[in-house]
């Protein structure tokens, strides 16, 4: 019989790659998700000021496809209500919980940190409480590189001293305090994630890699609100999402944190570089960065190696190639036309 695997806040963008990663390898996967925090519901409510509402919204009805065509189960689920969550549990049984539900955004979070406290800790406290008494679950709490703050070396691991900025990188520091402690206190079997940068098709949360291709494509001016020597450690998606499938499911994952990332910075002008092959007359304007971001580097990836066994295939010149191809094909496709109105990353 296929292991359970039930993805908490699973119809976004990670959470998605993530359902069809698992079914790939065989799992049985439901996704539960209230569509609210930018999905479905943010397209249909006029009072939010979505950029592109035809564009994403043709995204997440590919999103909503491709999930249906691997027959996962979709459950619209309030995730701020510990009695749903339980009942839930109770009908699927599941074997692996994963965790994603949050504001998946450090400025939107900064600018409503009680949006960000509801859809974060909230739903994490009624998971722990749902889940502490099931010893044969493993849980999965997506965390953030931003946790680390601003890196006071080139290259971070696991071991080094958090000390998150602003209040998205907080609450997750919170977080996996709280996971850490239901580990000691009620043996929860967890796995800790941390990522960084990431990108990939059918992203709508308007990271940068993503705001500077829908630049290239309207043929609007590209503004870059970064240091010239300022780098990111670029994790394409599949990565991301196919290690989470092996940490998960491997008895080394257990009561363990991991970077999950390519493991090898890059320059954000980089990305302009690369879209250049695509777009020869782009225009680009450098801004001042956003001083509310912590300034990053490389995460080591070395335990994720070590123990899992896992070792990220993409790296930028690949998989940011995939995505301008994806977008360029699907944007064709779909006969859309961008708006025109320059947009910096946030």
């Amino acid at each position: 019989m296929s292991k359970k695997v039930i993805l908490l806040g699973g119809a976004g963008f990670i959470g998605h790659h993530l359902a069809l990663s698992y079914v790939a390898q065989g799992f049985d996967v439901v996704i539960c998700d209230s569509f609210q925090v930018n999905n479905l519901v943010t397209m249909l409510d006029s009072e939010h000021n979505v950029h592109e509402p035809k564009l994403y919204r043709e995204i997440l009805d590919e999103r909503l496809s491709l999930l249906s065509k691997a027959a996962v189960k979709l459950k619209v689920t309030d995730l701020r209500s510990k009695h749903e969550i339980k009942e839930i549990f109770d009908q699927e049984k599941p074997d692996i919980v994963v965790l994603l539900a949050a504001v998946a955004h450090a400025s939107r979070s900064d600018k409503d940190p009680d949006l960000a406290f509801d859809n974060g800790i909230i739903p994490l406290q009624n998971t722990l409480e749902a889940i502490r008494e099931r010893s044969n679950v493993r849980f999965v709490y997506m965390s953030t590189s931003t946790i680390y703050g601003h890196f006071k070396k080139d290259i971070v691991d696991e071991t080094d001293t958090v000390n998150p900025f602003g209040v998205y990188a907080t609450y997750k520091f919170i977080g996996e305090k709280m996971v850490i402690c239901y580990g000691d206190k009620f043996n929860l079997d967890y796995s800790i994630i941390r990522p960084s940068a990431l990108y990939g098709e059918r992203c709508i949360s308007r990271r940068v890699s993503q705001i500077f291709i829908e630049s290239a494509i309207a043929n609007r001016e590209l503004i870059v609100s970064a240091d010239e020597d300022e780098k990111l450690d670029f994790t394409y998606i599949q990565d991301l999402v196919d290690a989470i499938v092996a940490v998960s499911d491997s008895p080394n994952g257990s009561q363990e944190i991991f970077n999950i990332t390519f493991g090898n910075a890059r320059p954000i002008y980089m990305l302009t570089e690369i879209l250049k092959d695509y777009f020869p007359k782009l225009q680009i304007k450098k801004n001042k960065r956003n001083e509310f971001l912590p300034k990053r580097g490389t995460l080591s990836n070395k335990k994720l190696i070590d123990l899992i066994g896992y070792k990220p295939k993409f790296e930028l010149e690949i998989g940011y190639r995939k995505y301008i191809e994806w977008y360029i094909n699907f944007v064709k496709s779909k006969d859309i036309y961008l708006s025109k109105i320059p947009q910096a990353n946030e």
